[in-house]
């Protein structure tokens, strides 16, 4: 089989990335007319404090997804690579990078709230986690683990790949190269 190369869906990026700038700037302005006083009552919360706090939340949420998209949108690197070694995760902020295939125990489908993913179970789901040094990146894939029973999941949405073309062609590759 021949190496597969799975480009992010830059477009998909820019436009999440231009919706969570829209939301930060509607973050700082809550935050904004709650400290000058902007507030009366004819606004939908009239709490000066619940808006500081909900703008505040969102200008952080957002700035931080705003940062991570951003991030992505320069990496000139594919979003999945599919080779004889393994799988090459570089999907998401939280990818796991190379996946060997002697480690990966199944090919899984998901769907949470509309969103497709691929979950990737592999035999030392904990040796993984514990080897990541980065604070954020270990709880996300301790909340995967926990909730989905792998850390590792791809989602679809952001490859340019449609989804059952993306399952299809990682079990075939598993099936190939698994060594038994």
């Amino acid at each position: 089989m021949k190496t597969r190369e799975i480009q992010l869906n830059k477009t998909k990026l820019i436009a999440l990335s231009g919706a969570s700038m829209l939301f930060v700037v509607l973050g700082m302005a809550f935050v904004w007319g709650a400290y000058n006083g902007n507030i009366n009552s004819s606004n939908l919360f009239n709490n000066t404090t619940a808006i500081f706090i909900i703008g505040l939340v969102a200008v952080v949420f957002f700035g931080f997804g705003l940062v991570l998209l951003l991030k992505k949108l320069k990496e000139n690197k594919p979003g999945l690579v599919v080779s004889e070694l393994g799988i090459f995760d570089n999907s998401s902020a939280n990818s796991s990078g190379w996946i060997a295939w002697e480690d990966i125990t199944d090919i899984q489908q998901l769907s949470v709230w509309g969103q497709k993913f691929i979950v990737i179970p592999i035999k030392n789901p904990k040796q993984l986690i514990d080897a990541t040094n980065s604070f954020w990146k270990k709880k996300n894939l301790q909340a995967n683990f926990k909730s989905y029973g792998s850390p590792i999941n791809i989602n679809t949405g952001s490859l340019k790949i449609k989804h059952q073309e993306l399952v299809q062609i990682l079990e075939e590759s598993f099936l190939y190269y698994k060594k038994p």
